[in-house]
């Protein structure tokens, strides 16, 4: 049992006979993984299938998305958190397939299957079904008008949520 996170363990095992049989048995959270090695002489090296990986989120304008919840789930993992940037860094992911959820205000923009070969790369990037929206506020005069509220109602399947944003100096408000 370790007390902290490391990047390897050494276990000294004494004498070991040419041919001898070792049994390793690694568990992280609900993760196990074992492994059967022969003793030849030297060290014995084991890798344990587990990747840092950084998950990022864009919208179908390949603009960075955040304001979030994402959910990520496999067999080994369950974890959800607010985005607060646009990426969200997990360590020590257990090489399986997990599945990825975005919902932003309430609406589901994104859900993913992601295969466990694609962890390796160390990177994922999921593409939210959202785009950028810009309101335009102008006078009869076609003037820009500041401070104005605007308010957008969004409706999906799965929910829907009410947008408020007002204009800046140049008459736009962004969603």
């Amino acid at each position: 049992y370790l007390s902290a996170p490391t990047g390897s363990v050494t276990a000294h095992l004494g004498y070991l006979p040419l041919g001898a049989t070792v049994q390793l048995e690694f568990s992280y959270g609900t993760f196990s993984y074992s492994a059967e090695l022969s003793a030849g002489g030297g060290e014995l090296l084991v890798k344990i299938p587990v990747y840092d990986v950084t998950i990022s989120v864009v919208n179908l304008d390949g603009q960075p998305v955040g304001g979030c919840l994402m959910r990520v789930s496999s067999p080994y993992l369950s974890y959800e958190a607010a985005l607060s940037g646009w990426s969200l860094r997990l360590e020590h992911v257990p090489l399986s397939d997990i599945r990825i959820s975005v919902t932003c205000f309430n609406v589901e923009v994104a859900r993913e299957l992601v295969p466990a070969a694609s962890l390796r790369s160390g990177n994922v990037t999921v593409i939210a079904q959202l785009r950028s929206l810009s309101i335009a506020v102008r006078s009869t005069l076609g003037k820009p008008i500041a401070g104005a509220k605007v308010t957008v109602s969004v409706r999906a399947a799965q929910g829907g949520t009410n947008l408020t944003a007002f204009t800046g100096d140049d008459g736009i408000a962004l969603f």
